[in-house]
């Protein structure tokens, strides 16, 4: 394999974990916990009323905790895709 198709892939890859990260940050910003959930148990819950569904009610600290994974999750696949580019730009 020569440089041109390392560097072509290598900016694929990083296309593909740039999009991947996207649609994560996309989903921590939409998240909500409304159920008792055992991944996300603070301990203290606050509550507050869903606006976007009525009777239902948001668990801050639980949405928080959710929010707070898929952005780790995001900032992993971001950290892949700077890696392909920089590799990518590296190489002669």
């Amino acid at each position: 394999m020569n440089v041109a198709c390392i560097k072509t892939l290598l900016s694929w890859v990083g296309i593909i974990l740039g999009l991947i990260s996207a649609y994560y940050w996309w989903r921590s910003s939409t998240a909500k916990v409304n159920e008792p959930d055992p991944r996300y148990i603070p301990g203290v819950e606050n509550l507050y009323a869903d606006p976007d569904e009525p009777g239902k009610q948001i668990r801050i600290n639980a949405t928080t905790m959710k929010q707070s994974h898929l952005s780790k999750i995001a900032s992993l696949y971001t950290a892949g895709a700077i890696i392909c580019q920089a590799i990518s730009t590296a190489l002669p």
